[in-house]
């Protein structure tokens, strides 16, 4: 039973109310601005897949491009008025910034501060929901001590007030920012600090509860007749996802010991804000780019970063930071956030996951979670997917070519599953975007000519993870989130060109001990049985490697992409050859095929629909070499209703006494 129809039937029992997700709340999105000059008429639709005209919720704008103030709009104010995080200006009027609140985004109009022609705009979606964001307005009383009611449902994580009538800072608590009273404005850089009864918590000192919070008679928060707005967040409450039993948000924050720390929030973050005392409020998402991969390159590993209280353009130069499967680290000594004494404050917003992020099902079905397609030219994107892209493999099909392996994780570099090589520099994006930083497909500009194929996919519960970690050496578990056991996992050394990719399949050995067995994706080799995976059998949660350099070289980067079977989506399995024709059942009619002999040596074959799967002529790329496609005038593999099946008497894919693993995807 889906999950959707199990849903409907508990609702109709009087069960739990509707799940929501990460998705439907929250979202980084980022565009070109196609505004030339206020009042043209040019527009730009934001589909972000919020319901900003039924639930309201922010919008904050930055030119990345250009140095510009930042633009806060809200529903409830209206989508012609703004505030900036970055000064003490009053409420203004700003046309045409939001014409059109959306039931899946929004619609900015002919504004250049909203959609200037030419800059990359960067956006952040919130849209209001019990426990994770609220908007409140307020008219100032002058009062000692006023109870506020925000309407989160729960206790406050993070709160941002400004006054709307008056040239006066922002005014901002953190649950550990220090107490009651202490506070931070958002337009300076000068950090937490005890601000007395004038301002958050009032004269009472009390800090924000379940239902309200507390201020005091400075102007910045309650001037009597100013009016007010609050924007309030909150953090670990477990109500979101499939179960409603897991958080979305995390308030938190750690003191710097003067090198690489790991900050476990007990997720993936896909958007960090961090405040940094004499350093600013700093923004990091996934979108514009968070890279764990370090480099002689000036570019590879750098991150986007942005200061929410400085007009200043988007900075990339340096590896502050890394977004890890339960957190984040501090990244280099270098980029302040290892300082040894300095506290910093953080929220951090979690990755659609297995456990807030919807299934494939409710996203679509495999259309919405996988693609291939060939490189559109002069096109953003270059691969319209129609999803936003998670990680990718790419080649030039009809010729000699590298295979680049990529994730939005380390997004600027790539890796060759042909030779194991790192590809750690950036010729194959455009100047510096690095393909990932669009909402929807990979790549831009003509980067890839028409020869050349991206088999694209997104992350999705019980379908696939991307995990990125450092080695350690010796042996090391790593958790992951892809919510069920993984059936494949492919792991590349990113630090290292003299190290194979090493794979671990459920199909090994026939399916007894798996975990017990690899095989080098960038070579024909047959299984081997020794303990890279420390002879575990990955689980729903965590899977381990061991003392190899491959999978585990201490202070090296690493990447692992894991892959589950999901009914009508994808499959991966074993089957034993037999020189006549094999079935194999997979639930549906696969559009990608890839065959690998495990008991004896023999290359990676690739069979997709893209190139042409037909009954007499199967053209298949080998993984493991860079030779252009071949094997078109044999009949190699055919496509049934529910799976494939070959008949070719070949020591690839069907000779008897072999073993064979497959990976198919619908």
């Amino acid at each position: 039973m889906s999950s959707i129809t199990q849903r409907m039937m508990m609702g109709a029992a009087g069960g739990k109310s509707d799940p929501v997700y990460v998705e439907d709340i929250f979202s980084p999105y980022t565009f070109e601005g196609n505004t030339a000059s206020h009042g043209n008429g040019t527009t730009q639709t934001l589909t972000t897949g919020l319901d900003m005209a039924g639930e309201g919720g922010l919008v904050i704008f930055k030119d990345r491009t250009n140095s510009s103030s930042w633009k806060w709009v809200d529903s409830v104010r209206g989508g012609n008025k703004e505030i900036a995080s970055n000064g003490t200006w009053v409420e203004d009027t700003a046309n045409n910034a939001i014409t059109s609140w959306l039931s899946n985004g929004v619609i900015t109009g002919d504004n250049i501060n909203y959609n200037n022609q030419g800059s990359d705009m960067g956006t952040w979606h919130f849209r209001q929901a019990k426990h994770f964001f609220k908007i409140v307005t307020y008219t100032g009383d002058g009062s000692a001590n006023r109870a506020i009611d925000h309407g989160l449902g729960s206790t406050p994580g993070f709160i941002a007030i400004k006054n709307l009538s008056s040239a006066v800072n922002w005014e901002c608590w953190h649950k550990e920012g220090g107490g009651a009273d202490y506070g931070a404005a958002l337009n300076q850089n000068t950090g937490f600090q005890s601000m007395g009864t004038g301002y958050f918590g009032g004269s009472s000192g009390t800090s924000p509860t379940a239902t309200s919070f507390y201020v005091g008679n400075n102007a910045i928060v309650n001037a009597n007749g100013s009016n007010y707005v609050a924007y309030v967040w909150g953090t670990d409450e477990e109500k979101f996802g499939e179960d409603q039993d897991a958080s979305v948000i995390k308030c938190g924050t750690w003191t710097g010991t003067g090198s690489l720390a790991n900050i476990d929030v007990g997720f993936e973050p896909q958007c960090l804000i961090v405040m940094e005392p004499g350093g600013g409020w700093h923004i990091y998402d996934n979108v514009r780019g968070v890279y764990g991969l370090n480099s002689d390159d000036a570019d590879i590993g750098n991150d986007a970063r942005l200061e929410m209280n400085d007009n200043g353009g988007e900075y990339i130069g340096h590896n502050f930071l890394d977004f890890l499967a339960n957190g984040f680290n501090t990244g280099g000594s270098g980029g302040g956030f290892a300082n040894a004494g300095t506290k910093f404050c953080y929220i951090a917003i979690r990755r659609p996951d297995a456990k807030v992020g919807k299934s494939v099902e409710e996203l679509g079905g495999a259309s919405k979670v996988f693609d291939m397609r060939v490189a559109a030219q002069n096109a953003t994107p270059q691969y319209n997917t129609g999803f936003k892209v998670d990680f990718a493999f790419q080649r030039q099909y009809n010729a000699t070519s590298d295979w680049y392996w990529s994730a939005r994780l380390f997004g600027r570099a790539a890796w060759n599953s042909n030779n194991a090589d790192v590809a750690d520099d950036h010729q194959f994006w455009n100047g510096y975007k690095t393909g990932y930083d669009l909402n929807t497909g990979l790549n831009s500009g003509t980067t890839w000519n028409n020869t050349t194929i991206a088999w694209s996919f997104k992350r999705a519960k019980a379908f696939t993870d991307v995990v990125y970690y450092r080695g350690v050496g010796g042996n090391l578990t790593l958790n992951h989130n892809l919510g069920v056991a993984p059936d494949m996992i492919i792991v590349k050394n990113l630090s290292s060109s003299n190290t194979d990719g090493r794979v671990y399949h459920s199909g090994m050995n026939g399916g007894v001990d798996p975990e017990d067995y690899q095989m080098k994706i960038n070579n024909t080799g047959a299984e081997g049985d020794d303990p890279m995976w420390q002879d575990f059998a990955p689980t729903a949660t965590q899977f381990k490697v061991g003392d190899y350099s491959d999978v585990n070289k201490n202070n090296h980067q690493h990447v692992a992409y894991l892959f589950a079977s999901l009914d009508s989506v994808q499959k991966l399995g074993f089957y034993n050859g037999t020189g006549s024709t094999v079935t194999v059942t997979c639930g549906f009619q696969p559009r990608f095929i890839m065959i690998k002999c495990s008991s004896h040596s023999g290359d990676w074959m690739v069979w997709d629909t893209v190139r042409g799967i037909s009954a007499g002529g199967d053209p298949y790329i080998l993984l493991n070499t860079s030779t252009g496609e071949t094997g078109g005038g044999d009949d190699w593999v055919d496509l049934e209703s529910d799976g494939f099946s070959t008949s070719m008497n070949h020591p690839a894919v069907n000779s008897s006494g072999y073993k064979y693993i497959y990976w198919a995807i619908a």
